[in-house]
């Protein structure tokens, strides 16, 4: 990371100005959080020894900075974790100004069969939370269910669709669960799969049916969202293929074709960005191309690296 407030030659900076710099933050690190067991002495407690991101949300909360009345709220670990990710957010709404629309929790989590059948997707939205069926800002909770019905339907549809016809639908339950009835906005459980389950692993673990799945909760969330604000959606165009950089002299050519989305009409690319980087530095800001090929001069004796978005 290389910091400059050196400035173009003939630039000058306005009478009174200031050069400032933030933090800057490469890879999420390590668990910094020392906890121990209920018998385990304060002074004996250890770091989970795991990456952040493999760790509960707890621990990233309190290393955020979050409030112990989020934080320590509850009786253990365990439920302290689960039960602060909708405090948390309602905070982060209430408190903190963070326009959030929607909650979602991912979980894999939904036992096995005898038979080796596939246990499939589960939604789960709260109707009440206290006994009231209104958010604070007056709308009514039916919108959790319209909601995790969107996802659901999104996720088995385009899963049956492109992986397994008989993959299984299973209920859109309103039960009072922490994590969708707590947030203070539109919040869902999406059980997608079990991953005890055989049947339901063949798929788990392969990265198409990842991305198909991310890309289906994705449209859920977005189609949810242009109906609570009355406003057409366009669905991102899927990544471009048959990508290929040939050269020409002193100069290269790149050309790629679309990836056609059959279940999306929206997502259709008027355009594309072409982002150049060249031997160890960063990607500039692209350029605009309407067609799919662009020539480019390139110096001999230097690594190009070009990406197309």
């Amino acid at each position: 990371v290389v910091l400059d407030n050196g400035t173009p030659a003939g630039y000058s900076y306005a009478s009174g100005s200031a050069v400032s710099a933030d933090a800057v933050k490469i890879g999420g690190g390590m668990g910094k959080i020392a906890r121990g067991g209920q018998d385990t002495p304060k002074d004996e407690w250890t770091t989970s020894g795991m990456p952040c991101f493999a760790e509960g949300a707890l621990y990233w909360e309190q290393f955020a900075g979050v409030d112990t009345t989020i934080t320590r709220n509850w009786e253990g670990d365990y439920t302290q974790d689960y039960a602060s990710r909708g405090a948390w957010t309602s905070m982060m709404k209430s408190e903190k100004g963070v326009p959030f629309d929607l909650s979602l929790a991912f979980h894999t989590d939904a036992g096995i069969t005898p038979d080796d059948s596939i246990v499939g997707t589960l939604a789960i939205y709260t109707l009440l939370c206290d006994k009231e069926r209104k958010y604070e800002d007056g709308r009514d909770r039916i919108l959790a269910r319209t909601y995790a019905k969107y996802v659901q339907d999104q996720v088995v549809n385009d899963i049956r669709s492109d992986f397994e016809p008989g993959w299984s639908r299973r209920k859109l339950w309103d039960k009072s669960y922490s994590e969708c009835r707590t947030t203070g906005v539109p919040g869902m459980i999406l059980e997608l799969l079990s991953h005890q389950n055989f049947a339901d692993m063949k798929y788990g673990l392969d990265p198409s049916f990842r991305f198909t799945v991310c890309r289906a909760v994705y449209k859920g969330m977005l189609k949810t969202l242009s109906e609570f604000y009355g406003c057409r959606y366009t669905v991102q165009p899927l990544p471009v293929n048959s990508f290929s950089a040939v050269m020409a002299g002193d100069s290269v050519r790149l050309s790629w074709c679309s990836t056609e989305d059959r279940k999306e009409p929206t997502a259709v690319p008027s355009g594309y960005v072409v982002y150049t980087r060249i031997d160890d530095g960063v990607f500039d800001k692209g350029r605009e191309v309407t067609g799919s090929s662009i020539s480019m001069a390139v110096t001999p004796g230097h690594i190009y690296s070009f990406k197309v978005a």
